[in-house]
């Protein structure tokens, strides 16, 4: 058999699924999002991240909490500023002079860099249902209800689109409920 037909074992039930069908809903999913992440919907969202994405690179992430008392600014936990400090620092130096080419297709990619993170948890929270769903219910069901979270327009619009941080929490919200499942 040749490699195509690979298949993912989820060892409690010995249920197949199909790793290709795996890879092309996540290759998919991660495409459309790709596809909306460009656009700018909210600038100030956008411009508040991107804000204390560069404030924790300079200044580190313990001190965003110091800068933003008294001030109305939104603050998000701890793990989204060290992703925010970890992208904005990522190929900083090449952001830098593409700036001074090319700064539209800066400021787009710097958009697009920010919405990563939220992208990232949609297709890690997407695997976790997958899997989960393998553990409990027979083929098709597991690719159907990941492919229900995946694809569900104000899903991929909230992370790909708009870059709301919305799917990190969904993600641990999921892993707890299945940790508190398995206790």
């Amino acid at each position: 058999s040749d490699n195509l037909s690979a298949t993912i074992m989820v060892p409690e039930r010995s249920r197949l699924i199909p790793l290709t069908t795996v890879l092309v809903l996540l290759f998919g999913s991660l495409c459309l999002r790709l596809l909306l992440a460009p656009y700018e919907v909210f600038p100030l969202d956008m411009d508040l991240m991107q804000g204390w994405g560069h404030y924790a690179v300079e200044h580190g992430v313990t001190q965003i909490a110091d800068a933003a008392a008294g001030k109305k600014r939104e603050m998000y936990p701890p793990l989204f500023y060290y992703q925010n400090a970890a992208l904005t620092h990522l190929a900083s130096g090449r952001l830098a002079n593409l700036e001074q080419s090319y700064p539209e297709v800066a400021k787009v990619w710097e958009r697009v860099r920010f919405k990563l993170v939220p992208i990232g948890y949609d297709l890690l929270t997407g695997i976790l249902i997958l899997v989960v769903l393998a553990k409990i219910a027979p083929p098709p069901w597991p690719l159907v209800g990941a492919a229900a979270y995946l694809l569900n327009p104000c899903v991929f619009i909230n992370s790909g689109w708009v870059g709301q941080a919305d799917c990190v929490y969904s993600l641990f919200l999921l892993a707890s409920v299945l940790c508190l499942c398995r206790a």
